[in-house]
C-alpha cells in the first residue's frame, strides 16, 4: 500500500509497524569515539549530521549505545562477584543523544527505529522534565540553528498529517529550541490523540517544569505557563468501553 510513497521523514508514520524495512549498514566510525564523554560524542554526531553524513552519525550513536550497554553488564557482574546488593542506575543515552539518534534514524529511512527512540525521548521528558529540557537546551542549541536540523523538523511536522501523535514529538523539539509559540501549537494538536490518562501524566511533567522554572527564575517561565495552559485547555481521549 505504501510502497510507492517517497522515502522521506513524512512517511515515518506510514512505515511504522510495517515489516520489511531494510536496514542500511552504518558507515564505520572509530569505536573509541563512543567511549568519550557524552558532550564529545554529541558534538561529533552533530558534525556528521550537519555534513549530511547521516550513516556516520547513526553509527557513532549506536556504538555509544552499545558501549553503555556493555558497561552496565560489567557493573552488574562486578556487583554480583562482591555480593553487593546495591541498586545502581543504568547508564543510558542522554536526552540529547536520544534526540540525535532518533533524527538520524529518520534521515536514514529507519522509520521504526526512529519512532522507538522518539518514544523513549518523550518518556524521558515525562519522568524527568526539568533535566531532559536542560540537557536538550545545553547540548543542542547550536544544532537547532542548522539547516539540516530545520529540514528534519519540517519533515517531522509534515508527518503529523498521517500520524497525529507525532505532534507531541514536534512540540517537544520546538520546546527544546525555545520556539514556545510553535510548542503550544503542536502540543495542542497532540492532546486529543492521546488517552486522557496519558495526557494527565504529561500535564504533571509540565507542572514540574513550571514550578522548577519559577524556583530557578528561568527567563522563559511565562512561556512554560502558556504551554501548560494549552495542555490543560484540551482533553485527551477516553478509553473505549468494551462491549459485552
Amino acid at each position: 500500500m505504501f510502497g510507492a510513497v517517497k522515502r522521506t521523514l513524512c512517511e515515518i508514520v506510514l512505515a511504522l509497524g510495517l515489516a520489511g524495512c531494510s536496514m542500511v549498514p552504518s558507515q564505520h566510525v572509530p569505536s573509541q569515539q563512543a567511549e568519550q564523554k557524552a558532550e564529545s560524542v554529541i558534538k561529533q554526531a552533530i558534525d556528521y549530521f550537519v555534513n549530511k553524513e547521516f550513516a556516520k552519525s547513526q553509527g557513532l550513536l549506536e556504538q555509544r549505545w552499545d558501549h553503555l550497554w556493555r558497561q552496565n553488564i560489567q557493573i552488574r557482574q562486578e556487583l554480583q562477584k562482591s555480593n553487593n546488593a546495591a541498586i545502581v542506575p543504568e547508564l543510558k543515552l542522554s536526552p540529547s543523544e536520544e534526540a540525535l539518534l532518533a533524527l538520524t534514524y529518520a534521515m536514514n529511512n529507519h522509520y521504526d527505529k526512529a519512532e522507538s527512540r522518539f518514544t523513549s525521548l518523550m518518556t524521558d521528558f515525562k519522568n524527568r522534565p526539568v533535566e531532559t529540557i536542560a540537557d536538550i537546551e545545553n547540548n543542542l542549541h547550536h544544532f537547532f540553528k542548522t539547516a539540516q536540523y530545520q529540514r528534519a523538523e519540517n519533515l517531522a511536522a509534515s508527518s503529523t498529517l498521517f500520524y497525529p501523535k507525532m505532534n507531541a514529538v514536534v512540540g517537544f523539539l520546538k520546546l527544546g529550541r525555545r520556539d514556545y509559540e510553535g510548542a503550544c501549537t503542536y502540543f495542542g494538536r497532540a492532546v486529543p490523540n492521546f488517552e486522557e490518562s496519558t495526557v494527565k501524566e504529561y500535564r504533571a511533567a509540565f507542572e514540574k517544569l513550571l514550578i522548577e522554572g519559577c524556583k530557578m527564575q528561568h527567563p522563559d517561565v511565562s512561556e512554560y505557563a502558556k504551554i501548560l495552559s494549552e495542555v490543560y485547555r484540551l482533553k485527551g481521549k477516553e478509553p473505549e468501553k468494551s462491549q459485552n
